[in-house]
Protein backbone atom coordinates (compact mmCIF):
# COMPACT_ATOMS: atom_id res chain seq x y z
CA UNK A 1 0.00 0.00 0.00
CA UNK A 2 3.19 2.71 1.01
CA UNK A 3 4.83 1.78 -2.39
CA UNK A 4 1.64 2.78 -4.49
CA UNK A 5 0.67 5.79 -2.84
CA UNK A 6 4.60 6.71 -2.98
CA UNK A 7 3.64 5.76 -6.56
CA UNK A 8 0.91 7.89 -7.09
CA UNK A 9 2.25 10.87 -5.23
CA UNK A 10 5.61 10.87 -7.82
CA UNK A 11 2.73 10.62 -10.70
CA UNK A 12 1.00 13.69 -9.35
CA UNK A 13 4.19 15.58 -8.64
CA UNK A 14 5.04 15.16 -12.09
CA UNK A 15 1.63 16.17 -13.36
CA UNK A 16 1.82 19.68 -11.06
CA UNK A 17 5.47 20.43 -12.56
CA UNK A 18 5.48 19.67 -15.91
CA UNK A 19 1.61 20.82 -16.90
CA UNK A 20 1.66 24.27 -18.20
CA UNK A 21 0.45 26.21 -15.32
CA UNK A 22 -2.99 28.35 -16.17
CA UNK A 23 -2.40 31.71 -17.92
CA UNK A 24 -3.57 35.01 -15.99
CA UNK A 25 -6.25 37.00 -17.63
CA UNK A 26 -3.84 39.96 -17.93
CA UNK A 27 -0.77 37.51 -20.03
CA UNK A 28 -0.66 38.30 -23.07
CA UNK A 29 -0.09 35.75 -25.89
CA UNK A 30 3.61 36.89 -26.57
CA UNK A 31 4.15 37.42 -22.24
CA UNK A 32 2.82 33.39 -22.53
CA UNK A 33 4.78 32.36 -24.82
CA UNK A 34 8.09 33.47 -23.26
CA UNK A 35 7.17 31.72 -20.56
CA UNK A 36 6.21 28.18 -22.04
CA UNK A 37 9.21 28.51 -24.17
CA UNK A 38 11.67 29.34 -20.98
CA UNK A 39 9.66 26.33 -18.84
CA UNK A 40 10.69 23.94 -22.07
CA UNK A 41 14.07 24.83 -22.37
CA UNK A 42 14.54 24.23 -19.00
CA UNK A 43 12.79 20.51 -18.87
CA UNK A 44 14.82 19.80 -22.02
CA UNK A 45 17.82 18.08 -20.75
CA UNK A 46 16.15 16.12 -18.36
CA UNK A 47 12.70 15.09 -19.45
CA UNK A 48 11.70 15.14 -23.21
CA UNK A 49 7.84 14.26 -22.64
CA UNK A 50 7.84 17.40 -20.51
CA UNK A 51 9.75 19.65 -23.06
CA UNK A 52 7.32 18.39 -25.82
CA UNK A 53 4.39 19.68 -23.60
CA UNK A 54 5.92 23.02 -23.12
CA UNK A 55 7.32 23.95 -26.45
CA UNK A 56 3.93 22.90 -28.20
CA UNK A 57 2.41 24.87 -25.49
CA UNK A 58 4.61 27.35 -26.95
CA UNK A 59 3.84 26.74 -30.38
CA UNK A 60 0.26 27.41 -29.98
CA UNK A 61 0.91 30.78 -28.54
CA UNK A 62 3.92 31.73 -30.97
CA UNK A 63 1.18 31.22 -33.60
CA UNK A 64 -1.34 33.14 -32.12
CA UNK A 65 1.41 36.06 -31.44
CA UNK A 66 3.78 36.75 -33.90
CA UNK A 67 3.90 36.85 -38.05
CA UNK A 68 5.84 33.69 -40.14
CA UNK A 69 8.80 35.42 -40.63
CA UNK A 70 9.06 36.30 -36.55
CA UNK A 71 12.11 34.27 -35.11
CA UNK A 72 10.00 33.35 -32.08
CA UNK A 73 8.00 31.39 -34.53
CA UNK A 74 10.99 29.85 -35.79
CA UNK A 75 12.27 28.74 -32.88
CA UNK A 76 9.02 27.54 -31.57
CA UNK A 77 8.80 25.15 -34.50
CA UNK A 78 12.55 24.36 -33.85
CA UNK A 79 12.06 23.69 -29.95
CA UNK A 80 9.06 21.21 -30.32
CA UNK A 81 10.34 19.23 -34.02
CA UNK A 82 14.01 18.60 -31.88
CA UNK A 83 11.96 17.37 -29.22
CA UNK A 84 10.09 15.05 -30.95
CA UNK A 85 12.60 14.11 -33.13
CA UNK A 86 14.50 13.07 -29.77
CA UNK A 87 11.84 11.15 -28.83
CA UNK A 88 11.97 9.22 -31.74
CA UNK A 89 8.71 10.68 -33.30
CA UNK A 90 9.75 11.24 -36.73
CA UNK A 91 6.93 11.52 -38.92
CA UNK A 92 5.79 14.40 -36.16
CA UNK A 93 9.32 16.13 -36.27
CA UNK A 94 9.63 16.15 -40.02
CA UNK A 95 6.89 19.19 -40.64
CA UNK A 96 7.81 21.22 -38.34
CA UNK A 97 11.86 21.41 -38.77
CA UNK A 98 11.24 21.79 -42.74
CA UNK A 99 8.60 24.86 -41.73
CA UNK A 100 11.56 26.02 -39.15
CA UNK A 101 14.03 25.77 -41.96
CA UNK A 102 11.91 28.10 -44.16
CA UNK A 103 10.90 30.36 -42.05
CA UNK A 104 14.95 31.11 -40.76
CA UNK A 105 15.65 31.64 -44.43
CA UNK A 106 13.03 34.48 -44.75
CA UNK A 107 13.87 35.98 -41.23
CA UNK A 108 14.45 39.93 -41.56
CA UNK A 109 17.14 40.87 -40.63
CA UNK A 110 18.73 37.66 -41.25
CA UNK A 111 19.22 34.95 -38.22
CA UNK A 112 22.34 32.80 -39.14
CA UNK A 113 22.75 31.05 -35.74
CA UNK A 114 18.86 30.23 -35.79
CA UNK A 115 19.35 28.77 -39.34
CA UNK A 116 23.03 27.01 -38.64
CA UNK A 117 20.52 25.39 -35.34
CA UNK A 118 17.72 24.28 -37.60
CA UNK A 119 20.10 22.65 -40.16
CA UNK A 120 21.73 20.82 -37.50
CA UNK A 121 18.34 19.23 -36.04
CA UNK A 122 17.40 18.74 -39.71
CA UNK A 123 20.41 16.95 -40.89
CA UNK A 124 20.05 14.84 -37.67
CA UNK A 125 16.34 14.07 -38.49
CA UNK A 126 17.10 12.71 -42.29
CA UNK A 127 20.00 10.58 -40.95
CA UNK A 128 17.02 9.11 -38.50
CA UNK A 129 15.03 8.60 -41.95
CA UNK A 130 18.36 7.10 -43.50
CA UNK A 131 18.36 10.01 -45.90
CA UNK A 132 22.18 10.24 -46.17
CA UNK A 133 22.38 12.95 -49.00
CA UNK A 134 19.81 15.17 -47.29
CA UNK A 135 21.66 15.26 -43.98
CA UNK A 136 24.77 15.89 -45.96
CA UNK A 137 23.21 18.91 -47.87
CA UNK A 138 21.70 20.07 -44.53
CA UNK A 139 25.39 20.09 -42.61
CA UNK A 140 26.97 21.54 -45.62
CA UNK A 141 25.05 24.79 -45.50
CA UNK A 142 24.79 24.52 -41.50
CA UNK A 143 28.70 24.34 -41.32
CA UNK A 144 28.73 26.85 -44.29
CA UNK A 145 27.22 29.72 -42.05
CA UNK A 146 29.13 28.77 -38.85
CA UNK A 147 32.12 29.13 -40.55
CA UNK A 148 31.49 31.88 -42.47
CA UNK A 149 29.15 33.96 -40.57
CA UNK A 150 29.24 33.22 -36.70
CA UNK A 151 32.40 31.82 -34.80
CA UNK A 152 34.59 29.59 -36.95
CA UNK A 153 36.81 28.51 -33.49
CA UNK A 154 33.60 27.38 -31.63
CA UNK A 155 32.69 24.14 -29.81
CA UNK A 156 29.55 24.03 -31.44
CA UNK A 157 31.04 24.59 -35.22
CA UNK A 158 33.34 21.69 -34.72
CA UNK A 159 30.35 19.75 -34.07
CA UNK A 160 28.39 19.92 -37.01
CA UNK A 161 31.74 19.44 -38.85
CA UNK A 162 32.13 15.89 -37.08
CA UNK A 163 28.06 15.01 -38.29
CA UNK A 164 29.15 16.01 -41.54
CA UNK A 165 32.39 14.01 -41.65
CA UNK A 166 30.65 10.66 -39.94
CA UNK A 167 27.59 11.38 -43.22
CA UNK A 168 30.15 11.43 -45.64
CA UNK A 169 31.52 8.75 -44.51
CA UNK A 170 29.04 6.34 -44.54
CA UNK A 171 28.33 7.38 -47.77
CA UNK A 172 32.11 6.53 -48.92
CA UNK A 173 32.91 10.16 -49.15
CA UNK A 174 36.24 9.02 -47.47
CA UNK A 175 39.00 11.77 -48.16
CA UNK A 176 35.99 14.55 -47.42
CA UNK A 177 35.39 13.00 -44.15
CA UNK A 178 38.85 12.42 -43.12
CA UNK A 179 39.67 16.14 -43.86
CA UNK A 180 36.37 17.17 -41.75
CA UNK A 181 37.19 15.21 -38.76
CA UNK A 182 41.36 16.89 -39.50
CA UNK A 183 39.57 19.88 -39.51
CA UNK A 184 36.99 19.70 -36.61
CA UNK A 185 39.87 17.97 -34.19
CA UNK A 186 41.81 21.27 -34.90
CA UNK A 187 39.17 23.53 -33.61
CA UNK A 188 38.89 21.77 -30.90
CA UNK A 189 42.24 21.68 -30.04
CA UNK A 190 42.02 25.16 -29.81
CA UNK A 191 40.32 24.91 -26.10
CA UNK A 192 42.94 22.90 -25.09
CA UNK A 193 42.04 19.67 -22.75
CA UNK A 194 38.95 21.41 -22.25
CA UNK A 195 37.52 19.15 -25.42
CA UNK A 196 39.66 16.36 -25.23
CA UNK A 197 36.94 13.59 -24.82
CA UNK A 198 35.24 15.05 -27.98
CA UNK A 199 39.11 15.15 -29.74
CA UNK A 200 39.11 11.02 -28.63
CA UNK A 201 35.90 10.42 -30.26
CA UNK A 202 37.10 12.06 -33.48
CA UNK A 203 40.15 9.51 -33.67
CA UNK A 204 37.54 6.66 -33.15
CA UNK A 205 36.00 7.97 -35.77
CA UNK A 206 39.25 8.22 -38.18
CA UNK A 207 40.32 4.73 -36.63
CA UNK A 208 37.16 3.72 -38.42
CA UNK A 209 37.31 5.98 -41.25
CA UNK A 210 40.75 4.05 -41.96
CA UNK A 211 39.58 0.35 -41.39
CA UNK A 212 37.66 0.81 -44.02
CA UNK A 213 40.09 2.16 -46.42
CA UNK A 214 42.47 -0.73 -45.55
CA UNK A 215 44.86 1.59 -43.59
CA UNK A 216 45.09 -0.72 -40.91
CA UNK A 217 48.16 0.50 -38.67
CA UNK A 218 47.06 3.68 -38.36
CA UNK A 219 43.23 3.44 -37.45
CA UNK A 220 45.18 0.72 -34.52
CA UNK A 221 46.95 3.73 -33.35
CA UNK A 222 43.79 6.06 -33.81
CA UNK A 223 41.83 3.83 -31.71
CA UNK A 224 44.49 2.84 -28.80
CA UNK A 225 45.12 6.97 -28.58
CA UNK A 226 41.10 7.34 -28.07
CA UNK A 227 40.54 4.80 -25.47
CA UNK A 228 44.15 5.91 -23.28
CA UNK A 229 42.06 9.34 -23.08
CA UNK A 230 38.62 7.83 -22.08
CA UNK A 231 39.99 5.98 -19.52
CA UNK A 232 42.24 9.00 -18.13
CA UNK A 233 39.14 11.25 -18.08
CA UNK A 234 36.86 8.64 -16.69
CA UNK A 235 38.74 5.66 -15.22
CA UNK A 236 38.12 2.02 -16.31
CA UNK A 237 34.67 1.34 -16.24
CA UNK A 238 34.31 4.69 -19.11
CA UNK A 239 31.48 4.02 -21.55
CA UNK A 240 33.33 5.86 -24.18
CA UNK A 241 36.38 4.01 -23.81
CA UNK A 242 34.03 1.09 -24.33
CA UNK A 243 32.83 2.46 -27.20
CA UNK A 244 36.37 3.04 -28.48
CA UNK A 245 37.89 -0.42 -27.41
CA UNK A 246 34.88 -1.99 -29.57
CA UNK A 247 36.27 0.09 -32.47
CA UNK A 248 39.52 -1.72 -32.03
CA UNK A 249 37.57 -5.18 -32.09
CA UNK A 250 35.95 -4.21 -35.32
CA UNK A 251 39.45 -3.53 -36.54
CA UNK A 252 40.58 -7.03 -35.06
CA UNK A 253 38.21 -8.64 -36.26
CA UNK A 254 38.75 -7.64 -40.39
CA UNK A 255 41.99 -8.59 -39.91
CA UNK A 256 40.44 -12.17 -38.38
CA UNK A 257 42.54 -11.51 -35.08
CA UNK A 258 39.36 -13.11 -33.38
CA UNK A 259 40.94 -13.53 -29.78
CA UNK A 260 41.84 -10.34 -29.55
CA UNK A 261 38.27 -9.01 -30.76
CA UNK A 262 36.40 -11.15 -28.45
CA UNK A 263 38.66 -10.21 -25.30
CA UNK A 264 38.02 -6.57 -26.27
CA UNK A 265 34.16 -7.06 -27.28
CA UNK A 266 33.95 -9.16 -23.78
CA UNK A 267 35.33 -6.19 -21.49
CA UNK A 268 33.24 -3.29 -23.61
CA UNK A 269 30.07 -5.75 -22.74
CA UNK A 270 30.70 -5.74 -19.55
CA UNK A 271 31.38 -1.74 -18.73
CA UNK A 272 28.09 -1.05 -20.54
CA UNK A 273 26.05 -3.59 -18.57
CA UNK A 274 27.47 -1.86 -15.80
CA UNK A 275 27.25 1.67 -16.68
CA UNK A 276 24.67 1.70 -19.37
CA UNK A 277 22.20 -1.33 -18.38
CA UNK A 278 21.41 -4.46 -19.91
CA UNK A 279 18.57 -2.87 -22.43
CA UNK A 280 20.84 0.11 -23.42
CA UNK A 281 21.57 0.38 -27.32
CA UNK A 282 25.30 0.30 -26.85
CA UNK A 283 25.04 -3.05 -24.73
CA UNK A 284 22.94 -4.67 -27.46
CA UNK A 285 24.98 -3.58 -30.53
CA UNK A 286 28.17 -5.30 -28.37
CA UNK A 287 26.26 -8.20 -28.25
CA UNK A 288 25.50 -8.88 -31.05
CA UNK A 289 28.78 -7.77 -32.38
CA UNK A 290 30.29 -10.42 -30.00
CA UNK A 291 28.17 -13.51 -30.54
CA UNK A 292 29.59 -14.01 -33.77
CA UNK A 293 32.93 -13.60 -33.18
CA UNK A 294 32.48 -16.18 -30.07
CA UNK A 295 31.71 -18.61 -32.02
CA UNK A 296 33.96 -18.58 -34.75
CA UNK A 297 36.70 -18.01 -32.38
CA UNK A 298 35.85 -21.15 -30.27
CA UNK A 299 36.23 -23.05 -33.81
CA UNK A 300 39.06 -21.42 -35.08
CA UNK A 301 37.42 -20.60 -37.96
CA UNK A 302 37.13 -16.86 -40.33
CA UNK A 303 34.39 -14.71 -40.82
Amino acid sequence: MRSKLAALCTGLWFVACAAPAPVNDTESNAEAWERLYASGSRWSEGNSDASALYFREALLKARAAFPAQDPRLVRSELALGEALRRQGKVDEAEPLLVAARDGARRASPPQPELLADVLESLGLLRVMQGELLEAEAAFIECAQLRLEHLDPAAPETAEGIVQLAEVQRHLGKHDLAEANLLEAAAIYGEHGNRYALRVATIQNNLGLLYQETGRFVIAERQHRQAMTVARQLGGENSPNAAIYARGLADLYVRQDKLVEARTLYQGALAVFKRTLGPDHIETRMTEARLEPVDSLADSGGAP
